[in-house]
């Protein structure tokens, strides 16, 4: 397997072919143009194991029946053709999770994506590798909004989308040669997409840690950006009021109101990487951010990129360069919509809402340990996508951007000897507070 520069293959891991597993769901639709490929549409699907491939338009027949309705919604709900990829080849990238390094100087600091790769397509023998994909945060950011004009639209609502990002895997040279091109799908543990592919959740993270970070190295640098004085909207406001309501707070309208006598039980924590930027919550009142949603976090995005120091860059120029907007629907050739297949039943269960996590992989921690060097502090890791199990949640499986908001220790005075031969107040802490 010829693998694209800025990845590395995990050590004593040889790539496996891509085997030949039916698909469950279809992801992306592309067309690719290089004067050596055949000029038809491709679509883009995963399976029930988690791989990724890339199905010729010529093969769409064969596929299942679902997935070709999956196919003709998103083309009649498009309206459009679907972009046109100038390369000979891609690979496609199942992102599981990103790294931020934290004391990295400069706002546009290098970025590491785990996952598994799969390609080169087109081939006769794609293969499958896990590793570590090396971008900057700012590639992350400019592919996220690359994909997002072309997101698959699902069944379902405005929020049944599949996001993806077109990320440069190689140099310059080699991206305006049309190599090198990576297209990252964050997506649900295997089990859940299954019965559920679409990712905006999982986007929503992404975006919200990207620019969090971002946020703290322009307040750090003395920068002139738009995010020095901008509250950033957080990916899900139900899940922090959850948190601050576990660390002793109470939820009014847009803040959190500590309770008397209540205490952190997060001990001695640092209160995450962005302690600094919304003061350590000992307040008997915060003001909360509000919920983004996804064009609020996309504008965010494009605003902090248009404002970033040396960018746009040479290479993420000539990555924009190799999408174009599709040909008219009448000059191509198009395969007959299959007959109407109802969707399969939903399960009796519904999905958890937001990502399913769990701990990056050890394989995944021999790739941050080489980062790491002595009195460095951790990196923030954004692993909503990581892991093929729904293991049961906890509080340290929260994702890192409710971090930014943990409550600091209060000060607690020392408690007096318990009086042996006095009756224990066995009454709940809330009604204490009527005392």
């Amino acid at each position: 397997m010829s693998l694209p520069r800025h990845f590395i293959a995990r050590a004593g891991v040889a790539p496996v072919p891509v085997g030949s597993a039916r698909p469950v769901h279809a992801l992306d639709v592309l067309r690719l143009h290089h004067r050596h490929l055949v000029d038809e549409e491709w679509a883009v699907t995963v399976d029930p194991s988690g791989v990724l491939r890339l199905e010729p338009g010529s093969a769409r027949g064969s596929l299942p029946s679902s997935v070709q309705v999956e196919l003709s919604h998103h083309e009649v709900a498009r309206g459009r053709p679907p972009r046109v990829l100038e390369a000979s080849q891609v690979y496609l990238f199942d992102l599981q999770v990103m790294e931020q390094r934290v004391e990295t100087p400069g706002p546009n600091d290098p970025v590491y994506l785990y996952g598994e790769l799969h390609g080169p397509y087109p081939s006769g023998h794609p293969t499958s590798v896990q590793g570590q994909l090396t971008v900057t945060r700012a590639d992350v950011l400019h592919g996220l909004l690359l994909g997002a004009a072309e997101s698959f639209v699902l069944q379902g609502g405005e929020n049944m989308r599949c996001f993806h990002a077109l990320l440069p895997g190689d140099n310059e040279a080699a991206i305006r040669s049309g190599e090198g091109l990576v297209l990252a799908y964050p997506l649900m543990p295997a089990e859940l997409v299954v019965t559920d592919a679409s990712n905006t959740a999982l986007v929503h993270e992404l975006l919200y840690d990207l620019l969090a970070a971002l946020q703290v190295d322009v307040r750090k640098e003395a920068l002139r950006h738009p995010l020095v004085d901008r509250v950033l909207p957080v990916p899900s406001r139900a899940a922090l009021e959850s948190q601050l309501r576990a660390e002793g707070y109470q939820i009014k309208g847009d803040s959190a109101v500590r309770r008397r006598g209540a205490f952190s039980s997060s001990g001695s924590g640092s209160g995450g990487m962005l302690g600094a930027v919304w003061g350590a919550l000992t307040a008997q009142k915060v003001a909360l951010p509000p919920e983004g949603d996804t064009a609020t976090f996309l504008e965010l995005a494009r605003e902090s990129l248009k404002a970033l120091p040396g960018w746009p860059d040479e290479r993420s120029q000539a990555l924009s360069t190799r999408v174009r907007q599709g040909p008219p629907l009448s000059s191509v050739t198009r395969i007959p919509a299959p007959p109407h297949v109802p969707p399969p039943p939903r399960p009796t269960t519904p999905p958890p809402r937001g990502p399913v996590r769990r701990e990056p992989a050890d394989w995944m921690r021999d790739f941050m340990g080489t980062h790491d060097a002595p009195g460095r502090s951790a990196p923030r890791v954004t692993s909503g996508t990581s892991g093929r199990s729904m293991p049961a949640k906890s509080a340290s499986q929260a994702p890192s951007w409710m971090e930014d908001f943990q409550p600091q220790p209060t000060r607690q005075e020392p408690k007096p000897e318990p009086d042996s031969t006095a009756k224990k107040d066995r009454r709940p802490d809330w009604m204490k507070d009527f005392d």
